[in-house]
Order: C-alpha cells, then structure tokens, then sequence
C-alpha cells in the first residue's frame, strides 16, 4: 500500500516545486475545459436548434480541449457587439491621446505597445514650462505637479496608461460607480425600508448618490477595439472599454478624477490641448486632498497631499514616501513644508471655458504649446460640449462623502513599481 498523502498536504507541496507549478496550471485547463462543455451556444444555436426554447440546455459537444476552447472562440467572435458604440458620440472632445495594440510573443505573454508621437528633449521642457505657467496662474506652487507629470508619463500630455495595474484599479472604480436602473431601483427600495437616521438609509443613500454621478455621462460605455498580433503573424481584435484606461500626464483614473472637472466629460478630455484640463483638475485635486487630511489631523505637506493624491489615503507609506522625498529633494521641493496650492479660480465656481480660453492664449503667446497642439483647433474654442460644464457650489448632505479623489484604500494612479506607464 503506497503511503498516500493527505489533499491539502500535497496541494501543499506542489505550491513549492516547479513541477506543482505546472500540475496546477493543467489542472485550471482542465477544469476549464470541463465547463466549456456546459457553454451554449451563441453564434449557431438558434440555426442548430430552431425549435428549443430559450434557456434549454444545450447537447454536451464532445472532443478534446483544444476544440472546445475553438469552438468557445468561434462563438465568442460571433457574438454582437452589445455595447460597442463610436468613440466620442455625444460629445464635443476629439480623441487625441495615443493609441496602441498588443503583442503575444511565443509563451503567450501580451505586452502593449504604445504609438508614441514623436516627442523630444525640448518638448519635454516646454511642457514642464507649461505645467508652469497653469500651476502659478491658479496660485501654486509648479515643482509639485511637475514631479507628478514626470514620474507618470515624462511630460507627454497624450499618454494612456494600459499596464495590468492601472487597468485593473480603473475596472473595479468603474463597477463601482457604473449606473443601471436596477441598481438605483434597488437602493431606492433600501432607502424606503430604512428608518431615516439609520446606518442603512444613509449607505443606500451614499450608494445611490455614488452611481449617479456618471449616470448623464455618453461615453461611460464606450469600448475601443485594439489589434492583437501573434507570433504566427496572425492578428484578431480585442474590445477594452475606454474607462478602464488611464489618461493624461498624471496618469488620471477617469472615474475619480472626472468629476473634479466634469461628470459628463469624456476621459479623454485629459489629453486635448497638451492636457491643459488635467493640469488645472491636478491642482483642484491637490487642493481637495489638503483639506480632506487637514480635515483627518494632517498637516497638508506636499508629502501629505502626494499619499492622498497618488495613493488615496492620508496615512504613512514608509516606501512609497521615502520614494517621493527623494524626488521632491532633487528638484528643490521641501517634502515636509505646508503645500502652497494657491486659491485662484476655486473649482466650485470657475467657469471651464473661459479657463481654457485664457491659459490655451497665454500658453500660445509664450510659444510654450507643442507643434501638435498648435495644429489642431482645440474643442474650447469651437463650440462648448458637455466637457467644460461649470457646477454649482457644492453643498454636503449629512452621511455624503462628496470628495471625487479615489477613497481610502483605493488606488488613484496605480503604477508599475519603480516605472513609468
């Protein structure tokens, strides 16, 4: 009799040999190809089975896993694009950041890779110049957001940030505050079976508040299909969604960051016009984030406001800060002195427009625009669209968390370490 070990003292010492390793991965296969027997059919069913009713199961196909992973993938192309819409319906902004595809290399890894516009040392100086020129404009200090738009995209305006880590803290913002009917039915009906006062009438209530924000918003369902190339030289198409995306020189989660300029913007408002909106939102951004840890017991350093900024909560990170003072220190920046953040054109009453208009003309005038910007007719200067619209003071309801910078725990601008999107 073999002396058998016990399921979960041998799952146990799989986990620690490269062997486990590859056990474990055939077994995902395997299961997956179990439950892919179970898969209706969606792109034949109806021409197969025309008089089986809806919801019926369909016959178990049989053969190996590599034709049922076919078979998934053929039914998978066939099916309709439910929510692909043309990117930009309903709204005024171009899209003008960069795009890019996605390579598969021989063991299936998939990088992506950018289509950078050419982008050289001066460029990078003039737009350090403009960040400039909006930070002091609106009564801040420049270093501050100079070090953000360095460290995120080094001084290109067009950037899209596609790393896993960026995409995934965009995915699960976005489901959170994505809106349906069925949610605000829901929470409607919490809001009327709770005593007004309890904990629960005032969490529906907050929910509710939280899904409507992009509930006016045209393109929060927008999806972009990106090439995929193989290394067989074969090529097929990839749907991602536009707000799972980053945008801009900071590299801006649309989902926490467009409400500070407009609910009803496109996310890639951040880019227009070598992304003279994103920096104005950075410096309302910063400027939330200094009273919201104020408002916690922080003093408002520019350390202070880095962590509520980058990465959503005011507490200590030992690493991460160490990171930032050093950086802070090579251009000059004081990490510990109270963030000079200026009080010029406050968020709650500044009109969009007229901004854009006078910093896109003193920009222009100081020859501090990009070749790129210079050539295109910027959307603010056409016609206003649901991008610039100015929103009436804000006034907090009792149990609101009415801040549009990431919550605590959350992650804003979440980074590759020690990279660069």
């Amino acid at each position: 009799m073999l002396p058998w070990l016990a399921p979960r003292r041998l799952w146990r010492l799989l986990r620690r040999r490269p062997l486990g390793v590859w056990l474990r991965r055939k077994a995902r296969w395997v299961f997956a190809g179990a439950l892919l027997g179970a898969v209706p059919s969606c792109a034949d069913g109806a021409a197969d089975h025309p008089g089986q009713a809806r919801g019926a199961a369909h016959p178990v196909r049989q053969g190996t896993l590599v034709h049922r992973l076919d078979d998934l993938r053929r039914r998978i192309e066939a099916l309709p694009a439910l929510v692909h819409r043309e990117t930009g319906r309903g709204t005024a902004v171009p899209y003008r950041c960069e795009t890019f595809h996605v390579e598969v290399d021989d063991r299936g890894r998939r990088r992506y890779r950018r289509h950078r516009r050419r982008w050289t040392r001066r460029d990078q100086v003039r737009y350090r110049r403009l960040l400039a020129l909006v930070a002091r404009e609106m009564g801040a200090d420049p270093r501050l957001f100079q070090l953000w738009a360095l460290r995120e995209s080094s001084y290109r305006p067009d950037a899209v940030h596609v790393l896993d880590p960026d995409r995934s803290a965009s995915r699960r913002a976005w489901e959170r505050m994505r809106y349906t009917r069925a949610r605000e039915v829901m929470l409607e009906r919490a809001m009327a079976r709770a005593r007004r006062g309890a904990r629960a009438y005032y969490e529906a209530r907050s929910a509710l508040s939280r899904i409507r924000t992009f509930r006016d918003n045209p393109t929060y369902e927008d999806v972009v299909e990106i090439p995929v190339r193989f290394p067989d030289g074969r090529t097929a198409k990839e749907r991602v969604m536009r707000w799972h995306l980053g945008y801009g020189p900071f590299g801006m989660n649309p989902v926490y960051f467009l409400p500070v300029w407009d609910a009803t913007a496109p996310p890639w408002v951040f880019c227009d016009a070598d992304g003279l909106a994103a920096a104005v939102t950075a410096v309302w951004s910063a400027r939330r984030a200094a009273a919201e840890c104020r408002a916690l017991g922080y003093e408002p350093t520019y350390e202070v406001v880095n962590r509520r900024f980058s990465g959503g909560r005011c507490t200590p990170r030992p690493a991460l800060d160490a990171a930032f003072r050093r950086r802070a220190r090579v251009r000059g920046l004081d990490p510990d002195a109270p963030a000079r953040l200026g009080r010029r054109f406050p968020r709650s009453t500044t009109d969009r427009l007229a901004l854009l208009r006078d910093l896109y003309e003193k920009a222009r005038a100081r020859d501090l625009l990009s070749p790129y910007a210079r050539s295109e007719v910027p959307w603010f200067l056409r016609a206003p669209g649901p991008a610039a619209r100015t929103p009436a003071p804000e006034v907090p309801a009792a149990g609101l968390r009415t801040s549009a910078l990431p919550p605590a725990g959350d992650s804003a601008m979440v980074r590759a370490a020690g990279a660069a999107p």
